[in-house]
């Protein structure tokens, strides 16, 4: 993110969090730096299939948070007519994604 900002929208970036592992550390982390400077709102940009982890990750920090999905993945056929109907690839992709979300999401219930 910070070198799409200071690359593509020539924007000064003046804080970045470096040390995370995962979303839920990158909420604490974001805490400990923005907290001192009176920043309470934040806008998350990211997969949309991980956007209710990552806001709940900012909310439960203290955080209000302005979602901002990208990369919306929804039902479409590969192919026209009979074929669309039978799996493929990419398909089989989304679908392991989905799924390691929601073990992500029941995973940071537990530990988070």
């Amino acid at each position: 993110m910070q070198e799409f900002l200071e690359q593509e929208l020539r924007v000064t970036v003046a804080h970045v969090e470096m040390r995370s592992l995962n979303t839920a550390e990158n909420a604490r982390y974001s805490r400990q730096i923005l907290e001192p400077l009176g920043i309470d709102q934040v806008i998350i940009v990211t997969h949309a299939s991980h956007m209710a982890r990552a806001v709940a990750s900012f909310e439960r920090e203290g955080f209000d948070v302005v979602p901002g999905p990208i990369e919306f993945v929804g039902p479409r056929l590969a192919y026209p007519g009979a074929l669309g109907w039978f799996p493929n690839l990419s398909a089989l992709g989304h679908t392991t994604s989905a799924l390691r979300e929601y073990v992500g999401r029941i995973w940071y219930v537990l530990r988070y």
